[in-house]
């Protein structure tokens, strides 16, 4: 599976809230250097209006803080949901990241996903080596992630193991974002593969 050739996220959104640090760094820069400059140049309203980067800095860092966006609540759901496939298994929190499919009573595809690994292996720890979040519209966005890590088959052994999952998500009236579809799954396992595959669609 090739990683999808999404576009990069605005990056307004991106230096303001999801990564604010290299432009505070540079405001807080900016407000030092016209406080030195003005002392030099004998301008003391040049000095005064130093503050005003260094407050737009301060303000940065805790709006980024405070305000989340739906990029990184989905990268914090795609946290949660790889912790809770590791041992010992956390089902409550799949099926809180797993929406329903509509007008069908079949468990959702990631928990019946889900319901097959708990079964047969322990994953015993994971590392992700490349996320990819695309958000289309305010309620539905796409992810794709690659993985790797360690398990333990059921009176098996264990071994290293590497996956990649493109997937949709949909954000529900409460604001909360979920996995609505598992649209491709690779496993290097054979077997792994042909079990799961049922759960793409």
């Amino acid at each position: 599976m090739s990683p999808p050739d999404w576009p990069n996220p605005p990056w307004w959104i991106h230096l303001t809230l999801e990564s604010p640090w290299a432009l505070a760094t540079a405001l807080v820069a900016a407000a030092a250097a016209m406080y030195v400059v003005g002392g030099r140049r004998g301008q003391p309203s040049l000095q005064r209006c130093s503050f005003l980067p260094a407050l737009a800095a301060v303000a940065m860092i805790i709006t980024a803080a405070t305000v989340q966006t739906d990029r990184e609540q989905i990268l914090h759901s795609l946290n949660r949901l790889a912790q809770a496939f590791e041992d010992p298994f956390d089902m409550k929190t799949v099926r809180a990241l797993a929406a329903d499919p509509p007008g069908d009573r079949k468990p959702a595809a990631l928990v019946g996903m889900a319901e097959q690994v708990q079964r047969r292996v322990k994953i015993l720890d994971h590392h992700f080596t490349r996320r990819r979040v695309h958000v289309e519209t305010d309620t539905f966005a796409r992810t794709y992630v690659a993985v790797i890590g360690r398990l333990q088959a059921r009176q098996i052994g264990g071994g290293g193991y590497k996956a990649q999952a493109l997937m949709e998500w949909r954000k529900d009236s409460s604001g909360t974002w979920q996995i609505s579809r598992i649209q491709d799954l690779w496993v290097n396992d054979n077997s792994a593969r042909k079990i799961l595959s049922s759960y793409v669609h």
